[in-house]
């Protein structure tokens, strides 16, 4: 929580944690989402990453389907520059209906600008959700709202039954306590009619408005799209259902072979080094007649107390080395969504 002073207004600003969503799928969205349906903030500011454009709207379009007044902070526009990616950022406002402001937080760039919108949009009235979901799916999500009791006066009931069709587990919880959940249900099962369910539909049909709305703002320079395709393309090998498992496997044991076939020499160098310290220190002592225990402490105590824990370290560097190298080539992350339903169903999500 701080503060900060604009004119003759003091404005009070919660920081939230980071998220793409508003799901209750984990401990940040779910906080993040609660806050902001309980406390009912006058503005909301989502900061959303310019390098990352297309995957940061997705929280935006939900702060839209919420009726939040919501302000754009397009920050990291160094980035996306360095990236060779140009928005567009007063389309991009005009096509939301909200203020965008392009940010450089690591120098401060447009921050005065953010605060004065700010204060602007929180006095303007909250701004029309621009998607437009399909007839059929409108009809439904208009018939669940009608349905749903219980539900407090600044919570827009669209929003919540757009939350429930996408399953949702926090608003299907909460749906146990509606008098006509049995309807709520029933339109939830039912199929469109385009065989899709609900929530596919839906995450569809706001995907499909994002990309347009990335295409209209948005332009990069030529290698740009090359290079991501081949991100997409390494994304079909290593994330892949039949290859994945087998090449995290690789990698591992590539990893661990590494770690002590260069590794185990070295210690084994460090351990031979310190034992003849060792040797060599209770000789000298031995020789300048130094007391017989001062002698044992430091050949049979510090020195192999110092030996054991040292010879560890050349294999924990290594392995951190490649970890570090791994993570930061994005293989990581797709190690993680490659055994994410292994570790989940023991219990590691």
């Amino acid at each position: 929580e701080g503060f900060f002073g604009i004119g003759d207004q003091q404005l009070r600003i919660i920081d939230l944690p980071g998220t793409y969503s508003l799901t209750s799928f984990s401990l940040d969205e779910q906080v993040t989402r609660d806050y902001l349906i309980q406390e009912n903030p006058d503005l909301v500011i989502a900061v959303v990453d310019a390098s990352n454009l297309e995957r940061s709207l997705y929280l935006v379009m939900q702060l839209l389907e919420m009726g939040m007044k919501v302000v754009v902070a397009l920050n990291m526009m160094d980035v996306a520059l360095a990236k060779g990616v140009q928005i567009d950022h007063v389309t991009l406002s005009h096509v939301l209906g909200v203020r965008v402001v392009p940010t450089v937080s690591t120098t401060g760039d447009g921050l005065q600008t953010l605060k004065q919108a700010v204060l602007q949009r929180s006095a303007m009235p909250t701004p029309q959700n621009p998607l437009h979901f399909s007839e059929e799916i409108s009809h439904r999500l208009d018939t669940i709202s009608k349905l749903l009791t219980n539900i407090p006066s600044h919570v827009n009931p669209r929003f919540v039954a757009i939350k429930i069709s996408e399953g949702d587990p926090g608003y299907l919880e909460a749906l146990n306590n509606n008098r006509r959940a049995d309807e709520i249900r029933k339109l939830l099962d039912a199929v469109l009619e385009n065989q899709a369910t609900l929530p596919e539909a839906i995450a569809e049909q706001r995907y499909g408005f994002i990309h347009g709305v990335y295409k209209e703002c948005v332009r990069e320079r030529s290698g740009v799209a090359s290079r991501v395709s081949i991100s997409d393309k390494l994304d079909r090998v290593i994330a892949n259902t039949w290859l994945g498992i087998p090449l995290f496997l690789l990698f591992m044991w590539l990893s661990f072979q590494m770690i002590f076939t260069i590794g185990n020499p070295i210690a084994n160098m460090a351990a031979s080094i310190l034992d003849s310290l060792g040797n060599l220190l209770a000789g000298w002592l031995g020789a300048a007649g130094a007391p017989i225990w001062m002698s044992h402490l430091i050949s049979e105590g510090i020195i192999p107390g110092v030996s054991a824990v040292a010879v560890f370290l050349p294999n924990i560097f290594i392995l951190f080395a490649i970890f570090a190298i791994l993570g930061e080539s994005g293989y990581m992350a797709r190690a993680a969504f490659v055994m994410d339903r292994f570790m989940h169903a023991l219990g590691l999500h």
